[in-house]
């Protein structure tokens, strides 16, 4: 065999060129297309994670919504006890204050008494004393 020649060397690398080119060519279009598919699948999963998010909110509003009208209930039940509650306390501290109205009377009067008890004897010992 001889040896090849600088021209057969310069063909023989530019057809190598040519073929690295092509093949690069290829692989580049091939790694478009992977990017595309990549990139279509992205944004249907994307569209799919935000459909997800919507129905998860719509969920979260019913559950809020449910939430409140159980509060409003609870609420309700509530103001009406109060109300019942604050009905019979008042009823017992006016029982109260009436009880007390007539202890303050027969306190009166029982010291009235003892008073003038009191008077009447100290007015027996000094004006009508048996002396």
């Amino acid at each position: 065999m001889s040896e090849p020649t600088l021209q057969e060397l310069k063909e023989l690398i530019l057809a190598m060129d040519k073929k690295i080119d092509v093949q690069y060519q290829e692989l580049d279009k091939k790694f478009d297309l992977q990017y595309q598919r990549l990139d279509q699948k992205m944004e249907v999963g994307f569209r799919d994670l935000h459909a997800q998010i919507d129905g998860v909110r719509a969920e979260i509003k019913q559950v809020e919504t449910r939430l409140e009208g159980k509060i409003q209930q609870v609420e309700t039940r509530l103001e009406g006890d109060l109300k019942r509650v604050e009905e019979k306390l008042t009823e017992k501290i006016d029982g109260l204050g009436k009880r007390l109205d007539f202890q303050e009377f027969i306190s009166r009067g029982a010291i009235l008494t003892l008073v003038g008890g009191v008077l009447t004897g100290f007015v027996k010992f000094l004006f009508f004393s048996n002396s």
